[in-house]
């Protein structure tokens, strides 16, 4: 639904065909998915590119995106599978094999994503499509997706494109729901909705919500928890965070004026964490009040501010860790900062500038640290106010 540039597409098209044509070191998963692309794009040739030989013909997300390819460009499917390449999909070979390696994105279940597409463009109703359907939900987690991002989006395509072809009975059905301290059987009557009232505060604590059923056929369903928005960020949160935030004005004088230059420091306690036991993608999002506009001294005509790090060093004088992030934002109401791991307890620091533009009594708005993939693990500061004055 996105409108991309033609110009630009074909370029990239015509870039990847000639690629695949003419480099022999690519791998033979780059070739696979490649082609895949290109079949996507209706640039995918296979009586004109070589590059079937180039595959090895083993249950792998290779040969699965190469089936793919091959389908999309709408090459005639044999009647009879001789080649080995093409045995991987029937009945008699339900041996998908998993990567030794899952990659950088540690996609443990994109494999399967991949089978379930290749099998459900052969023939919708195949053995394989139905038990890669399977597992694929199987593999979900409890917090509702799978191991990674890729993981996840790969996951949900294949799903979609899977219940695509699938028909589905909207009769109704007895099922036994159970959360905490209730239990009670309901009857699901086709598309709509039942609502039950729960005892939130008492089954927090053991929240997993099971569904049992009558019948042996699947149940699709859609569960939504309506419970009091909790007030974090009103008077503070710690839950594997303890955050606090200090706004120090760098003219030495303890009030903030107009033209002002603001130290603004964020310090994040952290504890139970190893080499082997790190957080993983934590986020900081640091809203800024109205009154302060951020400084971001990368930009060469910006003002440059504050001491030049000492890099040899992970420590501050004062024992804390640096916060090196992986990225950050600057952007007008908030500066958000992204670390990619943390591997050690304790406080970490982290440290930027911001200039005072605007007199008047602000709200200080509650600074949030969260993990990007568990974002229960999180910390906030409370709500506060901020003063500044006229030049």
């Amino acid at each position: 639904g996105v409108d991309v540039p033609e110009e630009r597409m074909q370029k990239s098209v015509s870039y990847l065909q000639s690629l695949l044509n003419s480099d022999e070191e690519l791998s033979e998963t780059f070739v696979a998915f490649g082609s895949y692309v290109l079949s996507m794009n209706n640039a995918f040739k296979p009586s004109t590119m070589d590059l079937l030989k180039r595959v090895s013909g083993r249950s792998t997300e290779a040969d699965m995106f190469m089936l793919l390819a091959r389908n999309n460009s709408g090459t005639p499917k044999p009647s009879k599978p001789k080649k080995k390449f093409w045995n991987i999909l029937y009945p008699q070979r339900l041996d998908i094999v998993a990567p030794s390696i899952f990659g950088e994105f540690n996609a443990r279940h994109r494999y399967k994503a991949v089978a379930l597409l290749a099998a459900n463009s052969m023939d919708a109703d195949h053995p394989l499509a139905h038990r890669m359907a399977k597992e694929l939900l199987s593999g979900m987690e409890s917090n509702g997706f799978w191991t990674s991002t890729s993981d996840t989006g790969w996951a949900l395509y294949a799903l979609g494109e899977y219940y695509k072809n699938q028909k589905t009975s909207v009769s109704s059905e007895n099922i036994n729901v159970k959360w905490g301290d209730y239990s009670s059987n309901e009857t699901l009557d086709g598309k709509k909705f039942k609502t039950i009232d729960l005892n939130v505060s008492s089954n927090l604590g053991n929240s997993a919500l099971k569904l049992k059923s009558g019948t042996n056929e699947p149940i699709y369903y859609k569960a939504t928890l309506k419970y009091p928005r909790l007030g974090y960020a009103e008077k503070g949160h710690s839950n594997g965070f303890h955050v606090r935030k200090t706004i120090e004005n760098q003219s030495g004088s303890g009030n903030i004026h107009v033209g002002d230059i603001v130290q603004v420091r964020v310090d994040i306690d952290v504890k139970g964490l190893s080499y082997n036991n790190p957080y993983s993608y934590v986020v900081i999002d640091d809203p800024l009040p109205s009154g302060l506009v951020a400084i971001n001294s990368a930009i060469k005509t910006e003002e440059q501010v504050g001491k030049k790090d000492d890099e040899s060093s992970y420590w501050n004088s004062d024992g804390t860790y640096k916060l090196v992030p992986n990225f950050v934002e600057f952007k007008d109401d908030r500066v958000l900062v992204f670390k990619d791991r943390m591997y050690w307890s304790g406080t970490y620091q982290y440290i930027y500038y911001a200039r005072a533009i605007i007199k008047g009594d602000f709200v200080l708005p509650s600074t949030k640290v969260q993990l990007m993939y568990s974002p229960q693990i999180s910390g906030f500061t409370p709500k506060d106010r901020i003063q500044i004055s006229a030049r």
